[in-house]
């Protein structure tokens, strides 16, 4: 549920980030009075793209972070089911052990008493 939490609040931040800066962008590059030998044009084409791969880099890491713990998260499973099987295959060899010695045994008082 936490994580859940943290991804929902990520989002919102990139929604926020990503309704808000076009009109940053706006006021600041687009209606200001200072002369440009760029157009708007131009700066809209740079700044969308610089934008764009800024964006997407963050998004790239995000994915790349839950991704990373989803890893960890389903070895460390994987690793305690391991250690259970090899747990139950050590009782299973002591058992087998011990019905091996039980048999010997029986078979030994067996020929002592006859």
């Amino acid at each position: 549920m936490q994580r859940q939490k943290k991804i929902i609040a990520i989002l919102m931040v990139f929604l926020f980030i990503s309704i808000t800066i076009p009109f940053i962008l706006e006021y600041i590059v687009f209606r200001n009075q200072t002369h440009s030998v760029i157009s708007n044009g131009e700066w809209a084409s740079f700044l969308g793209s610089f934008l764009g791969g800024i964006i997407g880099g963050i998004g790239t890491l995000v994915a790349v972070y839950i991704t990373t713990l989803e890893t960890r998260k389903i070895q460390r499973e994987a690793e305690k089911n391991l250690e259970k099987d090899r747990e139950a295959q050590r009782v299973f060899n002591r058992k087998k052990l011990m019905d091996d010695v039980a048999v010997i045994v029986a078979e030994f008082i067996t020929d002592i008493s006859a």
